[in-house]
């Protein structure tokens, strides 16, 4: 049984009425790659995804048909859900749930499903996740058994670099293993790069493996995308093979983010003789107070002051470097000045850039 690798080229289209935080494409492409039981295949793709993005929660749902040039056809159904709610600028309790189902020519099927809490911490520029999920998985021979997984995540910002590593464990039926992996993404304008690679240790034991992602944007709507690599096996049944791929994203209408206009930059604020820092922040919808917190205070909130055009500043000790900050508006809502190039902050919501000269 060969698995499907999706890398495609992709065309992207926008239904009527979708809100910014929502967006539906249509995606149609290719992919070989090559399996540990030394079968190679090569596929053509269509699929549809539908993505929601709001800054407590993330949902994706896509469907798929690969045709394979040895005449066989399968379908595949992915769906990933999370939503933290922020206790405290540290602090969040959410959900998380997951899900595949995959179907081949002459009936087999074969699924997972993942559902559990999760809670994320977050210390200055690092963000940690844990997750327990329980669910169900049937794999290739139609056998079906209880799943629970467990995860802990950590990701560290340093500038447009992020840090990542993870410990991952499952068991199903009589399998158990863990799954260390570690990898660093860089993201620009234009280039994004991610580089991860893992081992394993106990059941469905495999060889490390390592995957390289790149993608160039040279303008709002167009995205050229390569891969190549290495995964492992899986509960469903599938081997470890290896994989190259290239692609091209064309978007046509996408999310807020993916529209036309000036690109998102830093809160800029240079440092004065005396070694202090005046940040004026371009908030208008604060209706009485409004206060910044940043990695540089332990993300404590610190009132701003406001003269009279109608500008919110403060004065902090600040050495040169990019910071994340949020504010905090009227001492309830967290949120981030429209315009100012901002990052995950693993909570489901976005925390802003600063850039001090």
């Amino acid at each position: 049984m060969t698995r499907v690798v999706l890398v495609w080229a992709t065309l992207s289209t926008t239904a009527a009425g979708l809100a910014g935080g929502q967006e539906l494409s249509v995606l149609v492409g290719g992919s070989h790659a090559r399996y540990a039981d030394s079968v190679d295949g090569t596929a053509g793709l269509i699929a549809a995804r539908f993505q929601l993005l709001s800054r407590s929660a993330i949902g994706i749902v896509e469907g798929s048909f690969s045709q394979f040039t040895t005449g066989e056809w399968a379908t595949q159904f992915n769906g990933h859900g999370s939503a933290m709610l922020p206790l405290t600028p540290h602090l969040g309790l959410g959900v998380l749930g997951n899900g595949r189902l995959n179907n081949f020519e002459g009936g087999v099927r074969s699924g997972i499903g993942t559902l559990g809490p999760r809670m994320g911490v977050a210390v200055g520029n690092t963000f940690a996740t844990v997750n327990a999920l329980i669910g169900g998985v049937r794999d290739v021979d139609e056998v079906s058994s209880e799943v629970v997984t467990a995860s802990i995540q950590v990701e560290s910002l340093l500038g447009q670099f992020v840090l990542q590593a993870s410990v991952n464990g499952a068991r199903a039926d009589t399998i158990e293993y863990a799954d260390f992996v570690a990898g660093v993404r860089f993201a620009s304008p234009r280039v994004a790069l991610s580089l991860s690679g893992g081992v394993r240790a106990g059941d469905l034991e495999n060889d490390p493996w390592a995957q390289l992602r790149v993608q160039y944007t040279p303008t709002w709507n167009l995205t050229l995308e390569g891969a190549v690599g290495r995964y492992p096996q899986d509960l469903i049944g599938f081997t470890d093979g290896l994989f190259a791929t290239i692609g091209a994203r064309v978007r046509i209408v996408g999310v807020a983010s993916a529209r036309p206009g000036p690109t998102p930059t830093p809160l800029i604020a240079d440092r004065r003789e005396n070694g202090r820092v005046r940040i004026v922040i371009p908030y208008s919808d604060a209706s009485q107070q409004l206060a910044i917190a940043g990695e540089w205070n332990e993300w404590t909130p610190l009132p701003l002051a406001r003269n009279a055009n109608g500008e919110w500043f403060v004065a902090v000790d600040l050495e040169p470097g990019l910071y994340t900050f949020g504010l905090l508006v009227d001492g309830v809502t967290w949120a981030v000045p429209d315009g100012i190039a901002s990052v995950p902050d693993e909570f489901g919501g976005t925390v802003a850039l600063l850039l001090v000269r």
